[in-house]
């Protein structure tokens, strides 16, 4: 049997407003349109870890661990047509509704070598917001630089700026990446709370667990 060899990630794309003082949140992705390219459909037309009911990824219910069996998870594979065409380059293509002031985007990853689960190669973000004039890629960080097996890593892209359109470009290490789901952050509820952890940086350690 051919090893199976994955990604799981967590698309965070969480808008904090409101009351600055208690920093509340509100995930502007939860309901929000997306498309998927990746998924694996194979000869006898079945589809691999599909997306089950079409908002999986923003239907703001989290996976229990990082496990690929979770069927909260969304499977894209390399060998997948839209990959394959894409040199191997995997895209969630979310649209919020409308523009919001975004600081970063984000991704949680699974770090599983035991099991055969590695980080992406690469995660890029562009941004827009009408769709049609889009940003630079932005290359997401990863919050640790060695991370250890089994791991839950946080990838961050900042990009500080308007945005109903967002576009994660998963560059495949291995065969396969699963998705979660997707937050994103304002600037000014971004900056407060990240203030109140102790060792903040640029990369708030963990916030993503709260949001």
């Amino acid at each position: 049997m051919k090893k199976l060899l994955s990604v799981v990630l967590t698309l965070l794309l969480v808008s904090l407003f409101t009351v600055y003082a208690s920093a509340e949140t509100e995930n502007v992705a939860i309901g929000a349109s997306y498309e998927v390219l990746g998924i694996l459909t194979d000869g006898d037309g079945k589809v691999h870890y599909p997306d089950e009911n079409g908002d999986s990824l923003t239907n703001n219910v989290f996976a229990q661990s990082a496990s690929y069996s979770e069927l909260e998870f969304v499977g894209l594979n390399i060998t997948s047509q839209e990959t394959s065409a894409n040199n191997g380059i995997s895209e969630i293509r979310l649209d919020l509704g409308k523009a919001h002031p975004i600081v970063n985007a984000a991704v949680s990853c699974s770090n599983l070598n035991s099991a055969g689960i590695t980080l992406p190669a690469m995660i890029t973000v562009t941004y827009s917001v009408d769709g049609q004039n889009w940003s630079e890629p932005v290359t997401a960080e990863y919050e640790v630089d060695t991370p250890a097996d089994g791991e839950v890593v946080m990838a961050v892209a900042s990009i500080y700026a308007e945005a109903r359109y967002i576009t994660f470009q998963l560059t495949h290490a291995t065969n396969w990446i699963f998705i979660d789901e997707a937050t994103q952050f304002t600037e000014r509820e971004f900056r407060y709370i990240g203030g109140c952890l102790r060792g903040v940086n640029d990369i708030p350690k963990r916030m993503y667990i709260t949001c």
